[in-house]
């Protein structure tokens, strides 16, 4: 039976354990910056639908980019206005309305990328040594550090740290993650990386140390050796411990 005694006793113990996880309730600031950096994941989306439809359009049709010229480069865009027409006019328009919305929701994630620019400018200090700070990583930019930095990173508001000895924190331990339900992974928990140590839920494990190798044989609780090969058996390769 489910009652507030035993609520409060089971809350206690997970507390006394260090099994419960803190939480840090975002301010103004950071939902701000949450949700243009949703715009901008929208937007990208929405290009990838509009990519896919066009050249799955000229697929359909025999139309190949030629050879050297990669997708969704100027070439390619430009080989698609020069190169590629139709002789009905309802092909011509669809292609000319495909064309237009793959440059309509470029142009769109542009003025998104260029707005998340200036409001980083006027972000908290905190917010803004964070950012910077992941941008240290190798294969993280400033739009790239905005989506841990202004939603996910709660660990050093809950630990009242620097932005680098959070990056230091992070390096030094290693997360053991539940396994991601991918219909219900929001906009946080696809930006993530390990790098930027913006896991949901994970459990927190120290670095492997070097005591296990430093072990000897006599040490171990049993030995192991392999089984010897009986006449008319097939040897299966078995392992048997043996204990002492």
């Amino acid at each position: 039976m489910k009652t507030d005694r035993r609520d409060a006793t089971k809350l206690a113990r997970s507390y006394r354990a260090g099994d419960l996880t803190a939480v840090w309730v975002p301010n103004e600031e950071h939902e701000a910056l949450r949700d243009l950096v949703r715009a901008r994941e929208v937007a990208k989306q929405d290009q990838l639908r509009a990519r896919n439809r066009l050249s799955k359009f000229l697929l359909r049709h025999g139309r190949r980019a030629p050879t050297g010229v990669k997708a969704w480069t100027q070439k390619f865009q430009e080989w698609i206005k020069e190169q590629v027409h139709f002789e009905q006019p309802a092909q011509e328009y669809t292609l000319l309305d495909y064309l237009h919305e793959v440059e309509h929701v470029a142009d769109r994630i542009r003025r998104l990328e260029q707005a998340i620019v200036e409001a980083v400018k006027l972000a908290p200090p905190q917010m803004q040594e964070v950012i910077q700070s992941l941008q240290a990583l190798r294969g993280i930019a400033q739009i790239s550090a905005v989506y841990p930095g202004g939603g996910v990173r709660r660990d050093l508001a809950l630990r009242g740290s620097s932005a680098t000895d959070g990056l230091q924190w992070c390096g030094s331990q290693r997360r053991l993650q539940r396994k991601a339900n991918p219909a219900r992974a929001d906009h946080q928990d696809r930006q993530c990386s390990p790098a930027a140590d913006c896991d949901r839920g994970g459990v927190g494990l120290p670095a492997p140390t070097s005591d296990r190798a430093d072990l000897t044989q006599n040490d171990r609780r049993g030995s192991v050796k392999k089984s010897k090969k009986s006449p008319g058996r097939r040897n299966t390769g078995c392992i048997s411990v043996t204990a002492r």
